[in-house]
């Protein structure tokens, strides 16, 4: 059975870089091989504008990311549900101790 998962900045930068935690990332839920298609809230197609800027990318590394950009489908963060759902995976993250990472470059 296949799903649609909603990604983050983080997994987004992993499988656009291809390295071990991209890798793993797709053996495991197989992204790539999905029917469906994922989705990023717009907040995440904003950072890595940034990121792509701040980085100063080249052309391949930024027609790679479009091209990722263009096979997601991106949500606007105007419901309340998304907002909920970010607040209690935080929230999970920092009770196991975990500090949630944002910028892994």
């Amino acid at each position: 059975m296949s799903h649609s998962y909603v990604l983050d900045t983080n997994v987004v930068l992993a499988l656009l870089r291809g390295n071990a935690l991209g890798s793993r990332i797709e053996k495991v839920f197989g992204l790539s091989a999905n029917l469906h298609r994922h989705v990023v809230s717009i907040v995440t197609h904003a950072e890595l504008l940034v990121l792509a800027d701040r980085n100063e990318w080249g052309p391949d590394k930024r027609a790679a990311m479009e091209q990722a950009l263009e096979n997601l489908v991106v949500l606007p963060v105007d419901g309340t549900d998304l907002v909920q759902a970010y607040a209690s995976i935080s929230a999970v993250a920092l009770r196991s101790g975990r500090r949630a990472k944002f910028w892994q470059e």
